[in-house]
């Protein structure tokens, strides 16, 4: 693994920070930091040699996000989680992305049934995905790199 997917891991972490508290607080995520964050992964995502790792772990991550937005409606996952999921599969390319969405979904499960078994959360009560989406990509981005490293 190169420094540059270091770097690129940790230069997410800001936005990841901030849409993960704006869709805590606003139940959405800018489409005014997506947009330039999107644009920036993708153009680092290009000009690396590994472009179709990255580019398949983007779509896979967008495409995994954008099957249940799909078939339950916006409101279940909305657009702004499938971009934010296309944002860092095009960081952590093939087979990471695969694996951040599967931790993702794992530590959603984890949260909601705790949720549920303490009565803080109904069967109908919406949650903001895009900390999920963030942990489990950083968790997962994190764990590669070490592995890479043999660390």
């Amino acid at each position: 693994m190169e420094y540059l997917e270091i770097i690129s891991l940790i230069l997410a972490i800001p936005v990841l920070i901030y849409v993960s508290f704006t869709d805590i607080r606003e139940r959405r995520i800018p489409n005014r930091v997506m947009f330039p964050a999107l644009a920036v992964a993708f153009t680092v995502a290009m000009i690396r040699p590994e472009r179709g790792s990255l580019l398949l772990g983007g779509l896979i991550m967008c495409g995994i996000m954008l099957i249940p937005s799909l078939v339950l409606g916006k409101r279940t996952i909305g657009g702004g989680d499938v971009k934010l999921a296309f944002f860092l599969g095009l960081i952590l390319g093939m087979p990471t992305a695969f694996w951040a969405i599967l931790v993702t979904y794992l530590i959603a499960l984890v949260y909601a049934s705790i949720g549920l078994i303490l009565g803080r959360l109904k069967i109908r009560s919406k949650v903001a995905f895009a900390p999920f989406l963030a942990l489990g990509s950083v968790i997962m981005g994190t764990l590669t790199i070490l592995w890479q490293y043999g660390v």
